[in-house]
């Protein structure tokens, strides 16, 4: 129960409203181990715990899709098929777009069938990867390029767009590349930082981009939101911000968006 509170007020903090599930089985909450090169890059070894035991999107809380505009789904749910399946399907049902970061090109990899039954049901609307996942969708979708692996990653994304409405790579310091079903293509460059820790970089960038996109922005804005949001992530070490660098980011983003507008 001391974890449960832990969590719920954290998440309080940071102006959300947690709708957190609990075990009873004993088995322990879900963690990470997270390995750090010396040039801030790292790799990342995840034991699903207690989340292991979610099956089915009967299990969610009572109402969970109320006012919901947007499910962002976490690539591990790939692992658990039929739940990311029927909450996608609930969130369309209620209204709202679905979200996926494809979060590791293991999972690419080892989900393929998975992506791919979901992608072709029409259930995800936004799709965002980095480039190493990028590079394996175009692998594991025997997309053809020849030339540099920058090459690779747009014909991934145009196979992405045959099943979303928007597809975005992330490229830590160069730019991110933001495609739509609709033709458009865009890119934006990141702040320059000095890299200290990428734990948590690709999370930061999408809950920026997705802030801004909830919100109506551009998606040039969405992308430069993003972009703000990774690069402060990438500059500090560990896997969250603090309390002051979220409020100094959620000024930062507004001040940005209302430039944007």
């Amino acid at each position: 129960m001391l974890c449960i509170r832990h969590f719920h007020e954290h998440f309080k903090q940071q102006h959300v409203d947690p709708l957190l599930l609990t075990s009873t089985s004993g088995k322990a909450t879900a963690t990470c181990v997270c390995l750090l090169t010396p040039d801030g890059e790292r790799t990342m070894r995840t034991h699903l715990g207690a989340s292991s035991e979610l099956e089915s999107v009967g299990q969610l809380p009572e109402g969970w899709t109320h006012n919901c505009r947007l499910l962002h789904c976490e690539g591990y749910c790939l692992y658990k098929l039929e739940l990311t399946r029927g909450a996608m399907r609930a969130a369309k049902q209620s209204g709202a777009e679905v979200s996926l970061d494809t979060a590791s090109f293991e999972v690419v990899r080892n989900c393929w069938q998975s992506l791919l039954s979901l992608l072709q049901e029409g259930l995800v609307d936004l799709l965002l990867c980095n480039e190493d996942e990028a590079l394996a969708v175009a692998e594991m979708a025997g997309v053809t390029c020849q030339g540099s692996d920058l090459g690779r990653m747009l014909a991934a994304q145009q196979f992405l767009l045959q099943h979303c409405k928007v597809c975005v790579v992330s490229r830590g310091s160069k730019s991110c590349l933001v495609c739509t079903r609709n033709g458009e293509h865009l890119s934006c460059d990141p702040p320059e930082v000095t890299v200290v820790d990428t734990v948590g970089a690709g999370d930061c960038f999408a809950a920026g981009f997705l802030h801004a996109y909830i919100g109506g922005a551009s998606l040039q804005a969405c992308a430069v939101c993003g972009c703000i949001l990774g690069s402060e992530a990438v500059s500090t070490a560990g896997a969250e911000l603090s309390l002051g660098q979220w409020e100094k980011m959620r000024q930062t983003i507004a001040k940005k968006l209302t430039e944007l507008a």
